[in-house]
């Protein structure tokens, strides 16, 4: 049977092959083991078992030759065993085209703004937070050689605080991370951002602004802000760090509803 499953695959035969050697090994078996029982081998040839007499039969001497040779296949497999485990075997390394996948480098001037939670009174100001952190986010898209993660990739983290801030800077591929938190109460807004270094989870700057609710000073303080990450990240790459300003936010509207329903629908 292992014959055939080997030849069969190699002579393309059909599968039907392999049964028909399966059924004549089955149904030839017993008759085999009939024959054997029925008749055996004498010098003179092949004889019925009742007709030969003890001293002619080579029984005796057959099974002796077939110990002989069970003993020296034992002895052939042992000595390939031991052979197999003591003596050192030559390690040929396998022909394999490997391919490194070099890291995406992180760049000194990359940044993620991360949605601003949202510390309200009665908690419903969720919009209006992620909405200043959009704003933000688009001010610093403008920036030249200042790579800012998307929108969608940042914001994704939202509700996810709990994994760090190196582990998010990581996903983002940025250096640094922008994080805050907006209270808005009556007619004050209360304003806090963080800039982050993530490889060492150290605060560069951290501000609070605490602000009459207006358009215009919405708007002053993402100017400010911006700016102020402009300056930051000057200085991690070697600027003045003179703190003038690079960017601007233009007020758009003085209409504080129509601004709060333009972040609502956004």
């Amino acid at each position: 049977m292992q014959v055939v499953a080997v030849m069969t695959p190699a002579l393309n035969l059909p599968d039907w092959v392999d049964s028909f050697f399966a059924m004549a090994l089955i149904i030839g078996f017993p008759v085999a083991v009939l024959l054997a029982w029925a008749f055996e081998m004498t010098p003179e040839g092949v004889k019925r078992t009742e007709h030969v007499k003890d001293a002619d039969s080579i029984t005796g001497q057959t099974g002796r030759r077939l110990d002989f040779a069970i003993l020296g296949g034992l002895v052939v497999v042992g000595v390939l065993v031991v052979g197999n485990r003591f003596i050192p075997q030559r390690v040929v390394a396998p022909d394999v085209t490997v391919q490194a996948v070099a890291e995406e480098t992180v760049e000194d001037t990359s940044i993620a703004v991360l949605p601003f939670a949202d510390l309200s009174p009665s908690g419903d100001q969720e919009y209006f937070s992620d909405g200043i952190a959009e704003e933000i986010l688009n001010v610093l898209v403008r920036v030249d050689n200042l790579k800012v993660a998307s929108r969608t990739s940042a914001f994704g983290f939202k509700g996810q605080e709990a994994l760090g801030i190196p582990t998010i800077a990581k996903r983002l591929n940025v250096r640094h991370v922008l994080e805050g938190s907006v209270r808005k109460s009556g007619e004050m807004l209360r304003i806090t951002a963080q800039l982050i270094d993530a490889s060492n989870d150290k605060h560069l700057w951290s501000q609070t602004y605490d602000r009459k609710l207006t358009t215009e000073n919405i708007f002053a303080i993402q100017d400010e802000i911006a700016n102020e990450i402009v300056k930051q990240l000057g200085i991690v790459m070697g600027g003045n760090g003179s703190g003038a300003p690079i960017v601007s936010v233009k007020a758009d509207t003085k209409n504080l509803n129509a601004y709060e329903l333009y972040l609502q629908a956004v």
